[in-house]
């Protein structure tokens, strides 16, 4: 009898650790919604939770409040903008890194404020940018020069989204982070540096007989150019919704050494006949000569040479392009000026995801409790 009720003990005992051990409860961390009562971020009275948000606080500005980040190194969850935040309040250098999403209300503003002398300030973002307020990273008007910069450094794929375009000082894509950016009227500007070390995705229509351009952000005024992609003109047919992703200066994006240093990727709702544009900075060439550069898709196994336009390459300031026709077959191209060789190219679009070790924990424990059940039992046993 005794060794039935430890059997059943050990039982419940065992059933009560899984349910609690599951990955939900284990992953879920304590997270507090810290909501602005004050000015400035980094005094805690300026919060109803009491605190100086965390890196796993939801913080929220309310509709018709102004907060300033006078943190040297402030941090957050995500951040809901429904009144004002202004980065920095003075020129003492500000970071704020959000881990999470940052979400501008239709009557928010996340901007910068006036300063007697100009600054540089940064924000990082782990997740999406979601603007249907104003989101600027640009010298106010008629203030002294100070802007924000913006680096997108998430782990997996992450947006800028929302019913305004933002309007960024300096951009930055981080190796390992992949962004989409809208497309039409919401796509954002640039007007200082943008950087892509990871991977930027556009998707839009491409009607018939119509060059539709992809990933070509400019600055606020429309007079600069800030970044080139992919220009596609189909020769007739339209080729519906069609996904541009572009993974720059990464040198993965080689095959045996002898490709530049951008990868494309294109993939149309309906694979027609086109005219393609390949555009990559120079600093992306890897050695590569713009006279001799040729375009190559990767049929599966090998790559094709394209066909080159009549006119096939240029140069335009820090960019140079190189121009194919009737491509029919696509995802992923590559540039070089000889025959690439080496391994196979890389396919953007595919995702690994992470092991869950979470669920290895659980099972160890597991594993664990239940030897350690066999060896209670097989005492018991010996001693009665």
């Amino acid at each position: 009898m005794k060794k039935k009720r430890l059997v059943l003990n050990l039982f419940v005992l065992l059933f009560a650790f899984v349910i609690l051990a599951s990955p939900s409860v284990i992953q879920a961390e304590t997270t507090a919604t810290c909501t602005a009562t004050g000015a400035g971020w980094a005094q805690a009275n300026s919060w109803d939770c009491g605190n100086v948000p965390t890196a796993s606080d939801d913080v929220i500005i309310p509709s018709g409040w102004t907060m300033r980040v006078n943190a040297s190194s402030a941090v957050a969850g995500s951040v809901t903008v429904n009144g004002t935040l202004h980065m920095g309040n003075n020129n003492s250098p500000r970071t704020l890194t959000v881990s999470g999403d940052v979400t501008i209300g239709s009557s928010g503003t996340l901007d910068v404020d006036t300063f007697p002398t100009s600054q540089t300030f940064n924000i990082f973002i782990g997740g999406n940018l979601i603007n249907h307020g104003t989101f600027d990273g640009r010298a106010p008007s008629g203030g002294n020069g100070s802007v924000f910069n913006v680096t997108f450094n998430g782990s997996s794929s992450q947006a800028i989204s929302g019913s305004n375009a933002a309007a960024f000082h300096g951009l930055t894509v981080n190796t390992g982070a992949i962004v989409t950016i809208p497309s039409g009227a919401t796509q954002p500007t640039v007007d200082g540096t943008l950087t892509n070390n990871g991977s930027l995705v556009q998707a839009s229509n491409v009607p018939s007989s119509t060059t539709t351009r992809f990933l070509h952000i400019q600055d606020s005024t429309g007079s600069a150019d800030k970044y080139f992609g992919v220009d596609v003109t189909p020769d007739s047919s339209s080729m519906g919704t069609t996904t541009i992703i572009i993974k720059g200066n990464q040198t993965q994006c080689n095959a045996g050494d002898q490709l530049i240093h951008r990868c494309f990727d294109i993939a149309p709702t309906s694979a027609n006949s086109a005219t393609v544009r390949f555009w990559y900075l120079n600093s992306e060439s890897n050695s590569e000569t713009i006279s001799s550069m040729n375009i190559y898709h990767w049929n599966g196994s090998s790559w094709d040479t394209l066909t080159l336009a009549s006119t096939p390459r240029d140069t335009e300031g820090s960019y140079e392009w190189v121009e194919a026709v009737n491509v029919s077959s696509y995802s992923p191209f590559g540039l070089s000026d000889g025959s690439p060789g080496g391994p196979t190219a890389v396919t953007l679009q595919s995702f690994s995801a992470q092991p869950d070790k979470t669920a290895l924990f659980t099972i160890i424990i597991i594993m664990g409790l239940l030897l350690s059940s066999a060896f209670i039992i097989r005492q018991r046993k010996h001693s009665q």
